[in-house]
């Protein structure tokens, strides 16, 4: 668990520092590159805590409905990314990006829905950070350059690393709510 650890934040540290290069050199495209392989480190720290479970119908349609919208949203951001990115690669690296990211919004819905631990907890809140964020981080590319939105997605960030600093160093555990339901 350590050693996944130190590699999500090896990448993570990489992810930023390849951002303060000169944007012509591909920079931030390769940041977002380095960002999945951290992304990809956390999807299978939670896929090892996931236990798979018969749920009811109801919440398979409210599963299924959840990931439909946000996948729906995700989808409609990254068609909207079309009108300014002029190069096919780049554009295709932001779709490699964002469907590493709903991948992960996906596995943490499930490992919460199955779970209901407090480890759980803090990846669900983490993945909808990082989702968060990234988007922030777009509309300030590429729509709307405001100081504000940089602050917000900082603050964000600030909170995504407590939130992968608790998800690895919690021990997995269900919560008592997780017997009443």
């Amino acid at each position: 668990m350590k050693k996944r650890f130190y590699l999500y934040l090896l990448f993570s540290i990489l992810s930023y520092c390849a951002r303060f290069f000169d944007p012509k050199l591909f920079s931030h495209e390769m940041s977002l590159v380095l960002m999945s392989v951290a992304n990809t480190i956390l999807i299978t720290e939670a896929i090892k805590f996931t236990v798979v479970k018969n749920g009811s119908s109801f919440m398979m349609i409210y599963f299924f409905l959840v990931v439909g919208i946000n996948g729906g949203l995700l989808g409609y951001h990254v068609i909207e990314l079309n009108e300014y990115i002029k190069n096919d690669i780049v554009y295709s690296v932001y779709i490699f990006y964002y469907l590493n990211l709903l991948i992960l919004g996906i596995t943490a819905f499930i490992y919460y829905l199955n779970s209901y631990s407090r480890k759980s907890m803090f990846f669900i809140s983490l993945a909808l950070g990082l989702i968060f964020a990234d988007v922030l981080r777009d509309m300030g590319i590429f729509y709307l350059k405001d100081l504000s939105i940089e602050i917000t997605e900082s603050l964000i960030r600030l909170g995504c690393a407590v939130f992968a600093a608790s998800f690895f160093a919690t021990k997995e555990k269900q919560l008592r709510l997780a017997s009443m339901i």
